[in-house]
């Protein structure tokens, strides 16, 4: 008879595995591609994403490292360099203090001596002044803005030879090109004169006695110094004499 129920004779056939149970439970490749295909291409995908971003991020950590090290590198540079350089700005800086200091102390000893040259022009009995190449007084002793009936201040930057050697004894114009002071600026040869005379301010003239001397810097003449005295005296004393 049709038996009632078959749950027992489906029961036997899935324990023995036979009939329409041969394979049941078996679970084939094809079954899970076919029931997870999408999962597996899913994951396949994120595999290969996965394996996308590692190489990018390895490469990258690795262009990191490599650019952490010519950093690291530069800045040993860098600071070799500016070692360097602060060793090299120290020793230069202790040179030029040092060349200051040896200008202070050069600039020093040339006020000295200008100090003590100016001395011996301000006690000197003879007047003296110098001149540039264009004749200019460039400066002028109190013996000599004395005798000439001057100050000093009214004698600098002017030409002595218009102020007090223009005219001869006997009244005749005395050009400049023809002073002797000029001629020892233009030959650099050292010209002494006995019997001339200067000219005061108020007129006068007083007899003079005066050499012209080439004042020559690095070869070349730049001027001269004029050294002169009144030789009145003793011109009264010639004149005594021969009478």
């Amino acid at each position: 008879t049709i038996p009632l129920n078959y749950r027992p004779v489906h029961d036997i056939l899935r324990e023995l595995k036979i009939g329409a149970y041969r394979d049941f439970g078996k679970v084939t490749l094809l079954d899970v591609l076919r029931v997870y295909w999408q999962w597996l291409v899913a994951g396949v995908a994120a595999l290969v994403g996965m394996g996308i971003a590692t190489t990018y991020v390895t490469r990258l950590n690795s262009r990191l490292k490599q650019s952490q090290v010519a950093l690291r590198t530069a800045h040993d540079e860098l600071e070799v360099r500016v070692q360097e350089r602060t060793v090299d700005l120290v020793e230069t800086n202790r040179e030029l203090e040092s060349e200051i200091d040896e200008r202070k102390r050069t600039e020093m000893r040339l006020e000295q001596v200008n100090h003590y040259n100016r001395l011996i022009l301000d006690s000197a009995g003879d007047g003296i002044y110098g001149v540039d190449r264009a004749g200019i007084t460039t400066f002028v002793n109190p013996r000599a803005a004395e005798m000439l009936g001057w100050n000093e201040s009214d004698l600098i930057g002017e030409s002595i030879h218009d102020i007090a050697h223009h005219t001869h004894q006997d009244g005749r114009h005395y050009p400049k090109h023809e002073c002797p002071t000029r001629s020892a600026i233009n030959d650099g040869n050292i010209h002494t004169i006995n019997d001339e005379v200067f000219w005061r301010r108020d007129g006068t003239k007083f007899p003079v006695e005066y050499t012209s001397t080439p004042i020559i810097e690095n070869g070349e003449v730049v001027g001269a110094v004029v050294v002169f005295k009144n030789i009145t005296e003793r011109k009264e004393a010639e004149d005594r004499l021969r009478l």
